[in-house]
């Protein structure tokens, strides 16, 4: 079965439905802030409706899709950095000020843990899942979720 975005309108609100809001705690996490996540969303889904890449399964296009993201985000604090802006850590994930303390703590891990943190503890993906969403081995995701564990711990024993 072909899962490829179809051209109409609701298709894509399908697909946004689907992905929209997990796709928006992950860039969250990256940017820490409601604006230049709310773009990063919009660039990933314009990269899917322009490239329309075919998927043989909805693992694959979660897949496609979280990696876009990543990137997207990745570019952004590339261009923020650049520019020397800071960035804003106001996080406005959640209403429940214990989840939002957890995001806010996970949003403040050096950015090649957040990732591989978020996606397995938040999302539920496997290790394996995760190595493919994000290009690099499974020894590596491993070692970076025990690094990242490492850190939470030791920042919410603060």
């Amino acid at each position: 079965m072909d899962y490829s975005l179809l051209t109409s309108g609701e298709a894509f609100d399908e697909k946004f439905i689907l992905y929209g809001s997990m796709l928006y705690r992950l860039c969250m996490v990256y940017l820490k802030n409601h604006a230049d996540t709310e773009d990063a969303i919009q660039d990933t889904f314009i990269k899917l409706i322009y490239k329309s890449p075919k998927f043989k399964t909805l693992e694959d296009e979660q897949r496609w899709l979280v990696r876009v993201a990543v990137n997207v985000c990745k570019d952004y604090l590339k261009r923020s950095r650049n520019k020397d802006v800071p960035i804003e850590t106001e996080l406005e994930i959640s209403e429940r000020s214990e989840t939002n303390e957890i995001f806010q703590i996970l949003a403040g891990l050096p950015e090649k843990y957040r990732a591989p943190t978020y996606l397995y503890y938040t999302e539920g993906f496997s290790v394996e899942e995760i190595s493919k969403m994000l290009d690099i081995g499974k020894s590596a995701v491993k070692m970076r979720l025990q690094r990242g564990r490492e850190m939470l711990k030791s920042e919410m024993e603060k």
